[in-house]
């Protein structure tokens, strides 16, 4: 892979080159991703939501509340279509936690523009967890059906074959366990997933999409440091794990309830960062919108203190030239590896961005070197001599503005106002002529007496 740019880097001196470190200028072709708007907070579509019956393969039918951009806010409204197709993702509930414990963060992912599907199975006292994450697929299959039959609500809004997996505590374990058999699903995360059976632990091992597992410090019913950690150590790239600083079990829904924890982190605190981490990672992988690359593995994933992040995009790239060598105002080519660590082949856009302008400290005379800025003019008496800069000289009709100076000729930035200047074509001597001659001759003379004043 290779990317070019006109480089615009200082001069050292007439036929010499510049170095620049291709790590650094590498870097600052990776962070230069737009910036992107905080998606912590409400998106530009209202939330609405209706309840759906889905119906098994054995006939069996369960239930489950399906929210979506809407024109208006409530239940059964009109389905906002401005912004169809919309990506779909399915959603799982903790242990006898009912959806409705969830409805602020569902609602919040659509207002984003998801569709987001919560199924109300297995809410007894003796789940089957497996059966649980068979509804999770299921209910996918079931946008995919309804998306294509004329006249109803939710026609042609569906975003075909981009899906996403989510859910807490036990759900988040069943949506592991639907995500390793799935091979819809293109994009994973969960909250305080807790183990299940079979184990979602082992099931991690086997998900082929990006996974991020979330989880509280502070939780005391699927501990971050043990059940969290051995599914991410589980799990293949791209992977995240990022930690709620004080975050709790049930600090990821709206209300408690009986037999819940509790945390340092108010429950308001720790939902706005739920919400804000859940958009971010979907809209990356189910979207696609590079913006949201900062803030998932770029810079600002360590904006939050409140938040650590352990992580793996699956992705690297690393030059293959520790160093590069450019002149002045040539064509710098950079040649780097991408590497995919991850089990899946996945798009890595190289965005073109201003890339800073690198610049080497100049070799300056001893006796006169003096620290300056970019940009800057030369100093004191001095002037930048003409093999100060490659590639120009007073060849072909190319004069340099000013003559040695005393204190000689030193090596110095170029500055456009000290560029030497192209005389009009009627008064460029031509090859051979006396004039040419003439010139040559007052130009040695002119380069012997400033010798001899040094």
């Amino acid at each position: 892979m290779v990317h070019t740019r006109p480089f615009n880097a200082p001069a050292s001196g007439a036929g010499n080159l510049g170095r620049v470190l291709a790590a650094g200028l590498l870097g600052s072709a990776i962070a230069a991703f737009p910036a992107h708007a905080d998606l912590g907070q409400p998106g530009p579509f209202i939330a609405g939501w209706r309840l759906v019956t889905i119906t098994r393969p054995n006939g069996t039918p369960f239930t489950a509340r399906l929210f979506h951009p809407a024109l208006a806010a409530g239940q059964d409204v009109p389905m906002d279509r401005s912004g169809a197709p919309y990506p779909a993702i399915s959603f799982g509930h903790g242990f006898l936690q009912p959806v409705s414990r969830y409805q602020s963060t569902l609602e919040h992912l659509a207002t984003h523009g998801f569709l987001v599907i919560a199924s109300d199975s297995e809410g007894s006292l003796l789940p089957n967890h497996q059966n649980f994450a068979n509804d999770l697929s299921l209910s996918l299959t079931f946008l995919e059906q309804v998306n294509t039959i004329p006249g109803t609500f939710l026609e042609g809004t569906l975003l075909s074959g981009v899906y996403g997996l989510c859910g807490h505590s036990m759900g988040g374990g069943a949506a592991l366990l639907a995500a390793a058999t799935d091979t819809r699903v293109d994009a994973v995360a969960t909250l305080a997933a807790a183990e299940t059976n079979p184990s979602s632990t082992a099931a991690a091992a086997n998900i082929r999409a990006p996974l991020s597992l979330m989880a509280g410090s502070a939780d005391t019913i699927v501990s971050a440091t043990t059940t969290n950690a051995a599914m991410y150590s589980r799990a293949r790239a791209p992977k995240q794990s990022p930690v709620i600083v004080g975050g709790w079990h049930c600090g990821f829904e709206d209300v408690s309830g009986f037999g819940c924890d509790s945390g340092p982190m108010t429950r308001n605190e720790q939902l706005l960062r739920t919400r804000r981490l859940l958009t971010e990672w979907f809209t990356l992988y189910l979207k696609g919108d590079q913006t949201s690359w900062r803030a998932v593995w770029g810079p600002e994933s360590t904006g939050d203190a409140q938040v650590n992040r352990e992580g793996d995009p699956g992705i690297a790239i690393s030059p293959l030239n520790a160093v590069v060598d450019a002149t002045h105002e040539r064509t710098l080519t950079l040649r780097v590896l991408l590497t995919n660590s991850g089990p899946s082949a996945r798009p890595a856009p190289l965005h073109r961005s201003q890339w800073p302008r690198l610049r080497r400290a100049d070799r300056m005379d001893h006796r006169r070197s003096r620290d300056r800025s970019p940009g800057t003019r030369n100093i004191g008496r001095s002037r930048p001599a003409p093999h100060a800069r490659p590639g120009l000289g007073v060849r072909a009709g190319l004069t340099p503005p000013h003559g040695p100076q005393r204190g000689g000729p030193r090596h110095t930035r170029v500055d456009d106002a000290h560029r030497p200047r192209l005389l009009p074509q009627r008064f460029q001597p031509r090859p051979g002529s006396r004039l040419l001659r003439l010139s040559r001759f007052l130009r040695g003379i002119r380069h012997r007496r400033a010798q001899r004043r040094l």
